[in-house]
This record gives C-alpha cells, structure tokens and sequence, in this order.
C-alpha cells in the first residue's frame, strides 16, 4: 500500500469518527453527522488527489463541487432541522466542538485546493 492511500484512508477514517461525535446518540448536531458520512470518500479523494504522483484537474474539481454542493446541503439541512441542535451543540462542547466540526465539514478543502494548485501548476513539484 502507498503512502498517499493510507493517509487518504486515515482522513476519511476520522471523518466518519467525527460524523459519530457530531450526532452525540441521536441528540447532536445530526446535519452535521450525516454530511460527515457524506464528506468522508471527498475527503478521501481530495487527499488522494492533493498526494499523488500526478494531481488531476478533473478529479480535483469534481471533488471540490461534490464538496461544495454537500456542504451546502449540511447548510440547508441544519436550517430546516432547526437551528437549536447546532447551537446545543456548541453549548455542549465547546470551542472543542466548534475545532470538530469545522474540521469535518470543511477538511476537505484545503486538500482539495491543494490539488488542484498542483494540478494547474506549469512544473511538477515532484
């Protein structure tokens, strides 16, 4: 196995931990959880994309709309849910809760735009 395959893995892994965490038994921040659930194979691809030998355009940028389009629905999903669960969320736990969440919801960014910068790069960085 690759290097690149088993940190991919890794982030993914923690993604779908952090979507348990984010539902707190039923009672958390659910929108939260399920877009975790949703998050965790762009998460995956966005790594793979962002450490392999040769980033793709196209992967990149399917991965940063599917990302975009399922935050956006998390977003949605949290308003018609109703707000109380999220801030009760934060309540709970905290500026703790707060580093969770962001890091499930968009942690697939930066790998993502990562690969991207280095697929439209005029020189390969490796």
């Amino acid at each position: 196995m690759s290097k690149e395959f088993v940190i991919s893995t890794a982030v993914a892994l923690l993604t779908l931990l952090a979507g348990v965490l984010l539902s707190g038994g039923g009672h958390g921040w659910v929108a939260g959880s399920a877009g975790a659930f949703a998050l965790a194979p762009i998460s995956f691809f966005a790594c793979r994309n962002a450490m392999g030998t040769i980033a793709s355009t196209r992967v990149g940028g399917t991965v940063l709309l599917c990302g975009l389009v399922t935050s956006a629905l998390v977003a949605a999903y949290t308003f018609i849910e109703g707000t109380q669960y999220f801030f009760q969320f934060f309540r709970i736990n905290g500026v703790v809760g707060v580093v969770i969440a962001a890091l499930t919801v968009l942690g697939w960014l930066a790998p993502s735009l990562w690969g991207l910068a280095r697929a439209r790069s005029p020189t390969p960085d490796r």
